[in-house]
C-alpha cells in the first residue's frame, strides 16, 4: 500500500502523504460527480418509450427534472438503474446524481474546480443541495461570490459565506421561510443507540420550550429529594443532573402520574379531606383482604364503601362569576347581565364532582392510562437453544442487552405477552390481497426491503409478488418480497429483474447484467461475470416451477 513502511516515516513524510491522500480523495470525489452527470446524460427524456398499453402511462417511467432550475428532464429510472451498480441505496443515487447535475449546469465556476479535480466534493454537493430552491440566474450569483473561496476557508466557514450568499441574492424568499420556519414545530425522536439510548428533538415556541425546562427540572429537583422512591418512576440509577432531567422528562410520559408528583410536592396532604370521604373508616369500617387482581369481581365482603355525599353546609359561601358570554341584549339595545337560572351551577353537585375528581386522581393507578405499546424483540434459533445468549435485536431500537429489557419492562409497564409469530405455520389465502396477519409475517421474516442495498427498515412497505399471481391462485409469504415504495416502481415498470428462488433470499439482475442475492443478512455483488449468469439461470428453476401447495 506504502512505498515506504509507515512505521519507517518521520512527522514531515506521513503529514505530507496524508496531504496527498485528500488531494486524491478530492480527485476521487470529483470524479464521482462528473460520471454521474454523464449518466444522467444517457438518459434523456427522448428515449422514454411509450407503453404499449395506454392505461400504463400514468403509472409508467416518466421525465423528471431532478435537479434545481436550469438542469435537463432525465427519464425517472435512470438513478434507480445505478444505485446497485455503485452500491447505494435508490435516494442516495438520486440524490448523488442531482448535485452532479445542478454543479455542472448552474454553479459553472465550481464545475471548472470539480473538472479539475480541486473541488472538495461534500462542501460543492452542500452547495447543490443548499440552492436547489434558487432561480438559474440566482444560482448562477452565489456561483460568482463563492466559487474561489471554496478553496480559501475552511468548511464551517464556507457554509456561513454560502448561508449569507443566498440570503443576499433571494432575500425575499428567504423572510417567507423563516415566517414558516416560525410555524414549524415538530418533536421527532432518533435511531436507538448500541446502548438502547433514544434522543428526543423538539421545536417549540419559546415560552412552551422554557415552560418544559422548567417542569422538567421542579421534577427533577422533586425525586431527588425524596426520601422514598415514587411509585411508577423508572429512576435508572440516575446520579447526575442532567440524568436526572432525563427522568424526569420519562415522567412526564405519564401525565397523571407527573401530575400527582407535582401536586403533593407542594401540599402533600390537599386530597385527604376529600379523599376520606370515599375511603372506609377504620372505626366504621371492617377492613378484609380482599383480591388485588382487577381483572376479577372482587367478593361482596370487598365491595366499595358506598360515598358519602358532601354536606352542603360544609361548603363555603357560593359566589357566581358574571359570564358576560350569557348577556342577552334588551330591547333598549343595552346588555343585560341577569343569569338564566336554568344555566347557573348546582354548588353542591358542583362539589361533589370535585370531590370525586380528586379522589379519584388520589386513588387511580398511573399505569393504568400507559398507553399501549407493542415490543417486538427477535432471538434467534441458535441462541434460542443455546440457552446463553444475553443480546436480543428489539425493533426501533436495535441490538440490546435482556437484562435493558427487563429493566425497561420492569417499572411502570403492564405487559401483555402475545404468542410467538412462526412464519413457517403461515396459512396461504385464495386472494391477490394480502391480509395483516401475513403483513406480519413478512415483516418479522424480512425488516429490511430486500431491494439491494435499501435502507428501508419502515413497516408499511409494499409486498411484491415475486412470483406473478395467477387469477384464481393463492398469496403466501413464500411469493412476496418486501420493498419500499420507489423501489417497488421501478421493479414494476423499470428495467430490473427479479427471483426467489428459496423463501426469503431474493436475486436481482439488471439492464447491466450484474446480478445481486439479498437476504436478511445484506447485499451480495456476484458482478457481470460467467458464475453470476450462472446463478441467474439456476434462481429461474425455482421461481418459476415451484409447486403450488
Amino acid at each position: 500500500m506504502f512505498e515506504t513502511p509507515v512505521y519507517d516515516m518521520d512527522a514531515a513524510e506521513t503529514s505530507a502523504l496524508l496531504s496527498a491522500c485528500i488531494g486524491e480523495e478530492y480527485w476521487a470525489q470529483d470524479r464521482q460527480l462528473i460520471l454521474a452527470a454523464h449518466f444522467a446524460s444517457l438518459y434523456p427524456p427522448e428515449k422514454l418509450s411509450a407503453p404499449e398499453d395506454r392505461r400504463l402511462a400514468l403509472v409508467g417511467e416518466r421525465a423528471v427534472q431532478l435537479g434545481g432550475a436550469g438542469t435537463p428532464m432525465v427519464a425517472e429510472f435512470a438513478p434507480d438503474e445505478l444505485a446497485p451498480e455503485i452500491g447505494q441505496s435508490i435516494f442516495g443515487a438520486r440524490s448523488l446524481m442531482a448535485d452532479a447535475l445542478d454543479l455542472r449546469h448552474r454553479f459553472p465556476g465550481l464545475w471548472q474546480l470539480v473538472l479539475r479535480g480541486e473541488a472538495p466534493g461534500p462542501t460543492a454537493r452542500s452547495v447543490a443541495r443548499k440552492t436547489r430552491g434558487l432561480s438559474l440566474s440566482q444560482a448562477n450569483a452565489v456561483d460568482r461570490m463563492l466559487a474561489e473561496k471554496i478553496l480559501a476557508v475552511p468548511r464551517g466557514r464556507f457554509e456561513t459565506l454560502l448561508d449569507a450568499a443566498i440570503l443576499r441574492v433571494d432575500a425575499d424568499r428567504i423572510a417567507e421561510q423563516a415566517q414558516a420556519a416560525a410555524r414549524d414545530r415538530f418533536v421527532k425522536t432518533s435511531e436507538s443507540t448500541e446502548h438502547g439510548i433514544k434522543s428526543i428533538y423538539a421545536r417549540l415556541d419559546a415560552p412552551d420550550a422554557i415552560g418544559l425546562d422548567a417542569t422538567i427540572d421542579r421534577i427533577a429537583d422533586i425525586l431527588v429529594k425524596s426520601p422514598e422512591p415514587v411509585p411508577g418512576v423508572a429512576y435508572r440509577n440516575a446520579r447526575t443532573k442532567e440524568e436526572w432531567r432525563a427522568v424526569a422528562l420519562g415522567v412526564l410520559r405519564n401525565p397523571l402520574l407527573a401530575s400527582k408528583i407535582l401536586i403533593e410536592s407542594v401540599q402533600p396532604d390537599l386530597f385527604d379531606e376529600y379523599v376520606a370521604a370515599y375511603e372506609p373508616h377504620p372505626a366504621s369500617f371492617n377492613a378484609v383482604d380482599c383480591p388485588v387482581n382487577r381483572d376479577q369481581e372482587p367478593p361482596e365482603d370487598c365491595a366499595e364503601p358506598e360515598a358519602r355525599p358532601a354536606d352542603a353546609d360544609d361548603l363555603p359561601p357560593y359566589e357566581p362569576v358574571p359570564d358576560l358570554s350569557r348577556s342577552e341584549a334588551t330591547p333598549t339595545g343595552h346588555a343585560t347581565s341577569e343569569p338564566d337560572p336554568a344555566l347557573e351551577p348546582d354548588p353542591a353537585a358542583e362539589r361533589r364532582r370535585q370531590d370525586a375528581l380528586t379522589a379519584f386522581l388520589r386513588a387511580v393507578d398511573p399505569a393504568r392510562l400507559l398507553s399501549p405499546a407493542t415490543l417486538y424483540f427477535h432471538l434467534s434459533e441458535r441462541d434460542w437453544l443455546a440457552g446463553g445468549s444475553t443480546i436480543a435485536r428489539a425493533e426501533q431500537l436495535g441490538p440490546v442487552l435482556l437484562e435493558q429489557l427487563r429493566t425497561w419492562l420492569g417499572t411502570g409497564s403492564r405487559i401483555t405477552v402475545k404468542p410467538v409469530i412462526d412464519p413457517a405455520r403461515s396459512i396461504p389465502v385464495d386472494a391477490y390481497e394480502i391480509p395483516d396477519s401475513m403483513r406480519e409475517i413478512m415483516h418479522l421474516r424480512s425488516p429490511a426491503s430486500v431491494f439491494p442495498y435499501s435502507t428501508n427498515l419502515r413497516r408499511d412497505k409494499d409486498l411484491d409478488h415475486t412470483i406473478p399471481y395467477a387469477r384464481g391462485g393463492s398469496t403466501e409469504p413464500d411469493d412476496l418480497g418486501p420493498l419500499g415504495r420507489r423501489e417497488h416502481r421501478f421493479r414494476t415498470h423499470g428495467r430490473i429483474s427479479e427471483r426467489q428462488p428459496e423463501p426469503g433470499r431474493y436475486v436481482w439482475r439488471t439492464s447491466f447484467g450484474r446480478v445481486l442475492i439479498t437476504t436478511s443478512a445484506g447485499t451480495f455483488d456476484l458482478g457481470r461475470g460467467d458464475f453470476a449468469a450462472a446463478v441467474w439461470k439456476a434462481a429461474a428453476h425455482k421461481s418459476v416451477l415451484r409447486p403450488v401447495a
